[in-house]
């Protein structure tokens, strides 16, 4: 195989160097190509991901309007009349001085609720049998006279509606009155 020339070395094969170097060349390309496609769906998965917080970011400021909207005080007092709290009269306060002695300034008012809404009155119902023009309806043949039920039949009757309650207010607390102090 080995070709002894005179005054020279012994030569390798070129061909597997070749085919090392070209192995190795297409194995870079090979890798440089996955990682291209790797880092190209990255890049798809980043944008939607920042598109996606871009939308939470605005549901948090819009829900963040909605709460500042529904904390003000004069959302709070609708709210709280529907729950059908009243507004607190004007309290008293208790004040301690230096020397440990305390005193009640102002007298506290009770809360006053709204008057109840007025009871509904009854509306006189039609009879049955009569239309709306109060002219009795014509009977048919062979049916009973109106006014009476038949036996298979209950007579149709309103709920009656159940009045609005009053609702009802709890008494002030009165001052406890502490040592040493005026009540």
């Amino acid at each position: 195989m080995f070709r002894l020339v005179a005054g020279h070395a012994p030569q390798a094969p070129k061909t597997p160097f070749v085919l090392l170097v070209l192995s190795l060349l297409g194995g870079g390309l090979v890798a440089l190509l996955l990682l291209s496609s790797a880092s190209s769906a990255d890049a798809f998965t980043q944008r939607n991901l920042q598109q996606e917080n871009r939308a939470l970011s605005l549901r948090e400021q819009q829900l963040t309007r909605e709460v500042a909207a529904s904390e003000a005080p004069g959302e709070l007092a609708k709210r709280a009349q529907k729950l059908g709290l009243v507004e607190g009269g004007k309290p008293a306060v208790l004040v301690v001085g230096p020397a440990g002695r305390a005193r009640v300034i102002g007298t506290p008012v009770p809360a006053t609720s709204p008057p109840p809404p007025p009871k509904p009155t009854p509306t006189p119902s039609a009879t049955p049998g009569a239309s709306a023009s109060g002219s009795p309806t014509p009977a048919r043949p062979g049916a009973q006279p109106s006014g009476t039920p038949t036996p298979t039949t209950k007579p149709t009757t309103k709920p009656a509606t159940k009045p609005a309650t009053k609702p009802t207010t709890r008494p002030s607390p009165k001052p406890t009155p502490t040592p040493g102090g005026t009540p």
